[in-house]
């Protein structure tokens, strides 16, 4: 539903409609928005906008690659358990509105491995490197711009001055340093970390076709 909006208390928090526009998201993102609107759609969708912004996107390449791996693996094991078509159809598990065929469940699961790992770890451990020069990507700003409604005291204070213009609007000191500190512990490996592909649950390992495939 267009355009966004936002349930908390307009008193406190300002006006209820998002900034975020549907002409925004099918500019940046193609219009690939949320979980839904990937069910079903496999490669085609998921990563297509990927491929055709590559150049933006250091980790595509790779990313890709673990695509293509994911989903030959998910689609031996969705193979395995349901080699028909019907099976899926009859399965009360798996009532949900885009999934009708294996290749509808095959991308289901290969895009909830792919988001949470790959894609995961490719926006969340490089977080600090970036972010943790605040004004690469400050986290509130304490005034608005000067652009935005200027008075003519304003403009001509932003004209004469604008670091101080800059500075009062940046975050401060205190903000910047717990914003840096949160994303120094997300952009860090837990020392108990498991790696995908790296341990086979012992129920997979019982099964000769599902050991093989993994």
């Amino acid at each position: 539903e267009w355009p966004l909006k936002s349930k908390l208390d307009p008193k406190v928090y300002g006006p209820p409609e998002s900034a975020i526009i549907k002409e925004i998201i099918e500019l940046e993102i193609g219009g690939f928005m949320t979980v839904e609107e990937g069910i079903g759609r496999g490669r085609s969708k998921c990563t297509t906008w990927i491929e055709t912004n590559n150049r933006r996107l250091p980790f595509a390449n790779d990313g890709l690659v673990l695509w293509d791996i994911l989903k030959q693996w998910v689609t031996n094991y969705v193979n395995h358990y349901y080699p028909q078509t019907n099976l899926i159809e009859s399965d009360e598990n798996s009532k949900l509105g885009e999934l009708k065929t294996l290749n509808d469940l095959i991308g289901i699961v290969t895009t909830i491995i792919w988001v949470t790992s790959c894609d995961h770890a490719a926006v969340n451990f490089g977080q600090y490197s970036h972010a943790g020069y605040f004004p690469n990507r400050p986290t509130i700003a304490r005034s608005k711009m000067p652009t935005e409604d200027p008075t003519n005291e304003e403009w001509v204070w932003f004209l004469n001055k604008p670091e101080e213009a800059l500075l009062k609007c940046l975050p401060s000191q205190i903000q910047a340093t717990k914003v840096m500190a949160i994303l120094d512990v997300l952009s860090n490996h837990s020392p108990d970390e498991e790696y995908i592909g790296e341990k086979i649950e012992p129920y997979w390992a019982e099964d000769p076709v599902i050991n093989a495939t993994f």
